[in-house]
């Protein structure tokens, strides 16, 4: 059971059925599982996932911690660490629950837009964040109340800060 009350929810994309998953539980797990750890699916050789995982970790700017221990990293390096873990097999599908929260703005714009490029080659990517600017960057937000679907609305704008504002207004007329 998910419980979003009081959340943005983002959707985008079109669903082929779930992958693997974004949880923040991975992230507990220590940064070094992102290239050596176990995954659920043995779609990768182990030299596959171990290359695809230093890629990640380039894309989100923490290729210096691979072998790290836990207790060596910050928090963000662990969240980008647990979206890494998440994107190795290339799931159909991602659920992020606050992927940016620990974040800095600028390591927030590495991580969504890295999720944006997943999405556009074909992972669909459902998201749960507070930040206006991390959904602005999104094609299609839900906003919920205490567990019920308020609203909806699509985001067709180009320019980022007319998207930005064109969502600030949509979400203040829902009461946020």
């Amino acid at each position: 059971m998910i419980e979003l009350n009081g959340k943005v929810v983002i959707i985008t994309g079109g669903g082929r059925g779930i992958g693997y998953g974004l949880s923040t539980a991975f992230a507990k797990a220590g940064a070094k599982l992102v290239i050596t750890g176990r995954t659920e699916s043995t779609l990768l050789s182990a030299k596959e996932k171990l290359e695809r995982g230093k890629e990640l970790m380039r894309s989100l700017g923490i290729i210096e911690i691979a072998d790290n221990d836990i207790n060596e990293v910050s928090g963000g390096q662990l969240q980008r660490a647990c979206i890494c873990r998440s994107m190795i097999n290339a799931p159909k599908m991602i659920f992020a629950d606050e992927p940016t929260g620990a974040l800095n703005r600028q390591s927030s714009n590495e991580v969504m837009e890295e999720l944006c490029k997943i999405n556009a080659d074909g992972t669909t990517v459902m998201l749960v964040t507070h930040d206006a600017k991390v959904a602005a960057k999104c094609s299609r937000v839900l906003y919920i109340v205490d567990g019920n679907i308020q609203g909806e609305y699509n985001l067709s704008e180009k320019d980022e800060r007319t998207r930005e504002r064109a969502l600030n207004n949509w979400l203040m007329e829902q009461g946020w």
